[in-house]
Formats: C-alpha cells, sequence, structure tokens
C-alpha cells in the first residue's frame, strides 16, 4: 500500500500531485509513466530523469529504494509493491500484483499510461545459485528478465494511451549472438525479452522510422489485432539491449583485485544508468526520435561514451 511507510508517498501527497496532473494533461504538458524495477540502479536512474521533465512517475519493484527520499522533486509519486507472501512471481501473480496497485492509487484503477518502462532484470551464472540446479536458475531468470515484461503487457492492454505510447523493455548485448556456457538461463530469458519486442513491435502501426510518420505495411491478422487493441496503433516498442550496467553491484562483483588502471580500463566499455535514462527520457518526451516500433537498441560505449545503435 502507499500509505503507511516512509519509503512511499502519503496518498494525500499522491492525490495531491495527480491533481496537478490532471490539471495539465489536457494540454499534453505533463505524462505519467509506470517503472518496473524502479529501485534499481537502471530504474532509479530512469526516475530521476523522468522527474526532471515533470513526469508523473509510479514506480513498481519487490521492495522500495531505501535511499530514496519520498519527499524529494526526483522521487517517485507512488509506489507499487511486487512482493507478497504467498507469489511465486509467475506472469499472473505479477499482473495481479500491479493491478491490485493501480486500483489502490487510481479511483477504479482509471489511469492511461504514456509510457511503460520494464527496467527490471539480474543475472545468474547457471550454477552461482547457492547450490540450486540449473534448471532452478532458469526458472530463476525468467522470473526476473522475462515475466514482468508480460505483467507490464497485460497492464498496457488496459491502461496504455491510444496517443503515441511508448513501452521498453531491457533485454541484453549479450543475447544478441552464441554465449558462454554458464549463461544458458540468463540469455534465454533475454531472448524471450528480444522476441517479445519484435514479435509485438510488428503488430503495431507505428513509425517506420525516425522521426519519419511512416505506417508500418501489415498483414490481416495485425490488422485484426490493432482492431481489438487500439493503443497498438500508435504505440512504439523499443528493446535495450545493454552488455554491462555500470553500477556497484557489477564493479563489486566483476573487478575484485584490480587496480586503479585496470579498472578504468575495463569499465570504459561499460553503459552508465543515466546514459540509458538519459535516451529514454527523449523518448518518452519526443516521440519522433524514437526508433521504429520492434527495434532492438544496443549500447555500444567507447571511452566512456555510450551510442545507441539498432541492430534489428
Amino acid at each position: 500500500k502507499v500509505a503507511g511507510s516512509k519509503l512511499h508517498v502519503s496518498r494525500q501527497t499522491f492525490a495531491s500531485r495527480l491533481r496537478q496532473y490532471s490539471s495539465t494533461v489536457s494540454n499534453h504538458e505533463q505524462k505519467i509513466a509506470l517503472v518496473l524495477g524502479s529501485s534499481g540502479a537502471l530504474g532509479s536512474s530512469i526516475v530521476t530523469q523522468l522527474k526532471l521533465n515533470d513526469v508523473v512517475v509510479i514506480g513498481a519493484d519487490v521492495k522500495a529504494d531505501e535511499g530514496a527520499d519520498a519527499e524529494s522533486e526526483s522521487s517517485i509519486d507512488a509506489f507499487i509493491p511486487m512482493s507478497h507472501e504467498h507469489s511465486d512471481y509467475t506472469v499472473h501473480d505479477l499482473t495481479k500484483l500491479l493491478k491490485m496497485g493501480i486500483d489502490d492509487l487510481f479511483e477504479d484503477g482509471q489511469v492511461v499510461f504514456d509510457a511503460i518502462i520494464c527496467a527490471n532484470g539480474g543475472f545468474l551464472m547457471d550454477k552461482d545459485s547457492g547450490g540450486d540446479s540449473v534448471t532452478d536458475v532458469h526458472d530463476r531468470m525468467m522470473l526476473m528478465n522475462y515475466n514482468p515484461v508480460m505483467a507490464a503487457h497485460e497492464i498496457a492492454n488496459d491502461h496504455m494511451t491510444l496517443d503515441e505510447g511508448l513501452f521498453v523493455a531491457m533485454g541484453a548485448g549479450a543475447a544478441l549472438n552464441n554465449t558462454v556456457p554458464g549463461m544458458f538461463g540468463y540469455a534465454a530469458s533475454k531472448t524471450a525479452v528480444h522476441n517479445y519486442v519484435q514479435t509485438m513491435g510488428k503488430l503495431t502501426a507505428q513509425t517506420a522510422g525516425i522521426g519519419k510518420k511512416l505506417k508500418r505495411k501489415t498483414d490481416g491478422a495485425a490488422l485484426q489485432y490493432r482492431e481489438k487493441h487500439p493503443f497498438m496503433k500508435e504505440l512504439t516498442i523499443v528493446g535495450i539491449l545493454p552488455d554491462i550496467l555500470d553500477t556497484v553491484a557489477n564493479r563489486e562483483a566483476m573487478l575484485e583485485g584490480e587496480d586503479e588502471t585496470a579498472v578504468e580500463a575495463i569499465t570504459s566499455g561499460w553503459v552508465k544508468p543515466v546514459d540509458i535514462a538519459e535516451e529514454i527520457k527523449k523518448w518518452v518526451m519526443l516521440p519522433d526520435l524514437r526508433p521504429f516500433s520492434g527495434s532492438l537498441v544496443k549500447t555500444v560505449t567507447k571511452n566512456g561514451e555510450a551510442d545507441f545503435v539498432i541492430v534489428r
């Protein structure tokens, strides 16, 4: 629930912010976004960047960001906990938790999202899970990387705007090609995300190129799908594929024992969460800058500078 925790904004604070949003939305001056994985390094960076543009942000994660200041202008406007003692983190469970959270925050669940961003994710080597079997690791990777995306898709069915909506999911550059032994579970879960982005992207009718208002030529099945799901007509679905995120956790896990020179050389090719967050912010605020729907966009970092390249 939003109330009852210092880590969450109060209902009164959220209601006040929501009234401000409602008063300006008719002029398209303010947008509203749902960010899954909002408490992680990437998710919190996305929240911060969106708040810089006065976007109303609803965060969702298995736990709240304990370092966040609920009254800060850069904090989420409300938080949906995606954990429950009886949850197995299946798509059904996660969808139910998201819907309950939305119904709790908005009267009768009446909200329209301009963007849904899946910043969730995790990594485990096939034998790095404290004695769990390879099968258990594969299951956990799907629960962490793929299931939240599918739950977000279910939310989009009911709550995505009809006017140039944006859906972003996190894939992985490593899953584009053959991976090393030990990464089967991780690669499989991220490949599933890639498939979702490309498959659903081809069902949309959105732009066929950056800055070009060209409608995608589609077959009868896609047209029928869009008739049943009107939000798909102007939706842009994009996958972002980083290689290694430059986070505190990744540095601790991968750079132990390295000297300063080695650390600088190794991390020069890592992508900073803020770089991805800034790119997503552009796509949210300026639809003409988005890649075509169904794109897989790989992050390429050289000497600390990030670029975004459409690879599929």
